[in-house]
């Protein structure tokens, strides 16, 4: 029976050696995928990193406490005080006057006018023309509403809103060409700013009256939250700033903007003295804030109220909405529903006070490098620490790596990913354990295969369920052994085609195998028609006496069941078949049992001489003329069963005579004894 060694064998040693380098080496590939499918980085990786990130910022949210930008915020209640939107623009240039009464920096519209306003003087005259002329004809002389708003913004720091399109649209006004200088240093920054072919803009006049223009696209990320804002935009062939940057440029006084460029793209972007990183995109990353009424002044208030515009002296005041209805509502890391406009605010806050959250060029090489780094330790301390010490020390250097991630946020406001070689790590460690798990199933499948032809299922079951109770490598163990062997198989032999002879003898050998697996034997080898068994090895058999006697007389119930077929087959006119008849030979001792041979074959097996004398005993069951001899150690082992002594002989290589015992059936049949003296203590009682 050909099974793998205990380990200790030379090429048990290679063989597993080789097995931990495959896995290994297979661990390394995949140490080498996940590289590339971080540089390639699809969508999952990113919303799980943008969500650590996040985390980081519900976290550590930025503190503020000047609010040098304020939005004056046309809320629900506004709309329910003057009317619903859009407001008629003189209400707008009314509540812009106000606004300036404040002695604000500067103010931004987070409002797009690109039509006339349908609320106009001139456009209430067309509604009247048919059904009060008179009154018709006199509001066409008063100016246009458009008109009003356009005087109220000149001479002001007033910056209007364009919103950048990803394609041309017909039949709505698009900005006009022109508008704020940009100075490039270091190159071009065409190349790697977010492109469009066209922007949404306001009316000709209005576009005139104002001090600036600014882009208000907030583009959220994949999973639809605004994280970043381009602080520059490319419209066909001019570059527009954002409206938080255009504020600041015209607050300032400047005329210019400045762009550093270098070989990865977008450095910098300075308005003024204030230098402003950004990513080579020019995409800045927002440090945001919780909400706080600090930073909004209601519309309707500042209407009712001239006091309320103390408010907005000195300060950057954007003209938003907040109504539900005008769905200007976007999800931040720390909110789902802020207003856009507070948005514009926060990344006004995030610059002048400094807290520049910024992602290096480097970030993605230094998370490569971590990645590797913990990967390389798994593979190194999972054989080692084996994997529920390694589970725990993954943790922790789970934990270091976020750890360590929010601390730089916290401190030096960097947006480093450790999520990803955190989930490297924990891939390899996967794949380490399933990999272990496989190698299990595969010893078990082994034993299963290598015993599968020895032993009955639930004794393969039993030892696939527990692989210890298999002990290989030799031991001395009391067993019992059982040698079949086919009568005059010579002449058998010699009448039957060799093909015919091949069927006869695995019809044979499987009846006789079958019957022994039945009673929990495990057959240790078919030597050309015989067969040898044992009991009580490889796994525990308190009965294995019992079961071995039981498995002989089951052994020739089978046979005789296979003779009357076979005889049956050669009465229906096939060739006839020889008849059948097997000899047994049990006997019970201590054996010396596990692998025996050479150290590249060797087959799992007894010695001793218990082994001897029952296959001594089966060379005698012709010659006694009884099919089943068992030795004095098996038979009294059984008493239950039926028995009968005969005269003690003396087995070729030994000089002690031993005792035998014929076994008659299953029991409660009479015996009779042959040798007159009685047995010995201990000895079977026969039945008179």
């Amino acid at each position: 029976m050909k099974i793998r060694g205990s380990g200790r064998t030379s090429a048990a040693l290679r063989a597993r050696a080789s097995g931990r380098r495959a896995v290994e080496a297979a661990a390394l590939l995949l140490v080498l995928a996940l590289v590339i499918l971080r540089i390639l980085d699809p969508v999952p990786l990113v919303v799980l990193r943008q969500q650590l990130l996040d985390a980081f910022q519900r976290a550590a949210p930025r503190r503020e406490e000047t609010f040098p930008a304020v939005v004056v915020d046309i809320d629900d209640a506004a709309l329910a005080a003057h009317g619903q939107w859009p407001w008629p623009r003189d209400l707008l240039a009314r509540l812009l006057a106000r606004i300036f009464e404040g002695e604000p920096a500067v103010v931004a519209f987070d409002i797009l006018f690109a039509e006339p306003d349908r609320l106009s003087w001139a456009a209430i005259a067309e509604r009247l023309a048919a059904h009060a002329p008179e009154v018709s004809e006199r509001l066409r002389g008063l100016p246009t509403t458009d008109r009003e708003l356009a005087e109220a913004i000149r001479g002001r720091p007033v910056v209007l809103a364009q919103v950048p399109l990803p394609e041309r649209s017909v039949g709505r006004a698009t900005a006009q060409p022109g508008g704020t200088p940009i100075a490039e240093l270091g190159g071009s920054a065409a190349p790697f700013l977010p492109a469009f072919p066209a922007a949404l803009g306001n009316l000709p006049e209005l576009e005139a009256a104002a001090a600036g223009r600014g882009s208000i696209g907030l583009p959220a990320e994949v999973d639809t939250v605004v994280r970043r804002v381009p602080l520059l935009v490319r419209v066909g062939e001019r570059i527009l700033p954002a409206l938080a940057i255009e504020m600041l440029r015209v607050a300032a006084g400047e005329t210019t903007l400045l762009v550093q460029v270098d070989a990865a793209g977008i450095a910098s972007l300075t308005v003024g003295r204030r230098r402003i990183a950004t990513d080579r995109n020019a995409m800045k990353a927002i440090h945001f804030a919780p909400a706080d009424p600090r930073r909004r002044l209601a519309a309707g208030e500042l209407l009712a109220d001239p006091e309320a515009a103390g408010r907005l002296r000195g300060r950057l005041v954007i003209l938003g909405s907040s109504a539900a209805g005008l769905l200007d509502i976007k999800a931040t890391p720390i909110s789902g529903a802020t207003p856009g406009s507070e948005v514009h605010a926060q990344l006004l806050e995030s610059i002048l006070a400094g807290a520049d959250v910024t992602r290096p060029n480097t970030a993605l090489g230094l998370e490569l490098a971590l990645a590797l780094a913990t990967c390389l330790s798994v593979l190194v301390l999972v054989p080692r620490l084996g994997a529920f010490a390694t589970m725990g020390l993954g943790g922790l250097v789970a934990l270091l790596l976020v750890g360590g991630a929010f601390l730089l946020f916290v401190e030096r406001r960097l947006l480093l990913d450790a999520s990803f070689p955190a989930l490297a790590g924990l891939v390899i460690y996967g794949f380490l354990v399933f990999a272990n798990y496989a190698r299990e199933e595969a010893g078990r499948k082994a034993i299963r295969t290598a015993f599968g032809r020895y032993l009955s299922g639930p004794m393969v079951d039993r030892l696939a369920a527990d692989p210890a109770a298999l002990r290989l490598g030799g031991e001395l163990r009391e067993a019992t052994v059982m040698f079949v062997d086919v009568r005059d198989f010579t002449a058998i032999s010699e009448r039957l085609a060799p093909e015919r002879l091949t069927a006869l003898v695995n019809r044979v050998l499987t009846a006789i195998a079958d019957a022994i697996q039945a009673r929990g034997g495990t057959i240790d080898k078919f030597i050309g028609d015989a067969v040898m068994a044992f009991w009580n090895a490889p796994l525990q058999d308190p009965e294995h006496r019992r079961n071995a006697c039981l498995a002989a007389l089951d052994v020739l119930a089978a046979v005789d069941r296979l003779d009357r077929a076979l005889a049956a087959e050669s009465a229906g006119g096939e060739e006839p078949w020889p008849r059948i008849r097997v000899g047994v030979g049990i006997n019970s001792g201590p054996c010396h049992i596990g692998n025996m041979g050479s150290q590249q074959r060797f087959a799992y097996s007894a010695l001793g001489r218990p082994v001897n004398v029952a296959a001594r005993l089966e060379a005698l069951t012709k010659e006694l003329g009884h099919p089943i001899l068992v030795g004095a150690a098996t038979a009294e082992g059984v008493p239950e069963l039926a028995w009968l002594e005969l005269e003690p002989v003396v087995t070729r290589g030994s000089r002690e005579a031993t005792r035998l015992f014929a076994l008659s059936g299953p029991g409660g049949a009479s015996a009779a004894r042959l040798s007159p003296p009685a047995p010995p203590a201990g000895a079977i009682a026969s039945a008179p």
